[in-house]
């Protein structure tokens, strides 16, 4: 089984992750669809009191699987990557947006300070 994570702290997308990725034109969907996918996570952090990185990376991850389910405009090049390549565990997919999508919400201050201004405006 191809390695697309790297077992590290906080866990990292390796070069095939990252190659997988743009096959599957996440990069380009999520510039697109960023303000929907961010609104999924700060939705499921919404009820957290002190937003860690730990939360943020749940959330994350809980996207990444939802989306398989909840919005295929989104997901639609991993479904065909996937039906493309059977063995590539889906699973392993879902966790590689995951993560794609904690590293974003990470990475950029804004999105991290837009998350804790619009949850601390609910406490």
């Amino acid at each position: 089984q191809a390695k697309v994570l790297k077992a590290s702290s906080p866990i990292q997308i390796t070069p095939l992750g990252n190659k997988i990725l743009m096959d599957i034109g996440f990069e380009d969907v999520y510039s697109k669809s960023s303000a929907k996918i961010l609104g999924y996570v700060k939705a499921k952090l919404a009820n957290k009191t002190n937003i860690t990185d730990l939360d943020t990376e749940q959330a994350s991850l809980e996207v990444g699987a939802e989306l398989f389910e909840k919005d295929d405009s989104i997901i639609e090049g991993a479904k065909k990557y996937l039906f493309e390549h059977p063995a590539m565990p889906t699973s392993q997919v879902k966790v590689l947006v995951g993560i794609f999508i904690r590293d974003k919400m990470l990475k950029d201050e804004s999105i991290k300070k837009s998350t804790l201004a619009s949850h601390n405006e609910k406490i």
